[in-house]
């Protein structure tokens, strides 16, 4: 089997009133994000084999510490999608120092940005062809997705609308004005099956 994976950005309707819910979220979603940050980067690093990239052993040294101090207000997949996000960050910089790159330490709490991004799988989030409902700090938001009329030929009609296609983990992007769903779309192809000639037609 052959598994391909899509992108499609999506813009979100999320009601007036629950804005705030995603806001408060990004909150202990980025403190879990830092926290693993600080836990994978020493503080001088010499060499890049010195930055911890595994998400499995980041998440069994942080998981338990990072839900107790989040007051287990934070979805327990939430807490382990941003470990994830972490050390996916600090992995993009081992790979940008062993070409020989600068880098710089991730840091998520970076007030320069107006926005924020959190990882949402399907035990954390409901995705359909229509909307989604995400977990917040305040229970869920469903947001329905701004589309065009015309639908045809567009990624969402290519691959959302298509039910060969599933929804996988995806982003929830806040870009300091809206909301967006940067959705990965996932479909297993089978190989192609080969046929032997016939023999002595």
């Amino acid at each position: 089997m052959v598994e391909a994976n899509r992108t499609v950005v999506i813009p979100l309707n999320v009601p007036e009133k629950s804005r705030s819910d995603f806001h408060q979220t990004i909150l202990p979603y980025a403190y879990c994000q830092q926290e693993a940050v600080e836990h994978c980067w020493p503080d001088t690093p010499k060499q890049p084999a010195d930055l911890q990239t595994s998400k499995q052993a980041a998440e069994e040294a942080l998981y338990d510490r990072l839900r107790d101090e989040t007051n287990e207000q934070l979805n327990s997949n939430l807490v382990q999608k941003a470990i994830k996000d972490a050390t996916s960050a600090i992995s993009s910089c081992k790979t940008s120092w062993e070409n020989g790159d600068r880098i710089s330490k991730p840091d998520f709490y970076d007030r320069e940005r107006a926005g924020y991004t959190m990882t949402y799988d399907k035990r954390a989030a409901t995705y359909s062809r229509y909307e989604a409902t995400f977990s917040t700090l305040n229970g869920t938001v469903t947001c329905r997705y701004e589309l065009p009329a015309e639908l045809e030929r567009t990624p969402y009609g290519e691959y959302v609308l298509d039910r060969r296609w599933s929804f996988s983990t995806s982003k929830l992007v806040f870009d300091g004005e809206r909301f967006w769903l940067h959705a990965v779309m996932q479909r297993q192809f089978g190989d192609d099956p080969v046929y032997a000639p016939n023999v002595g037609d």
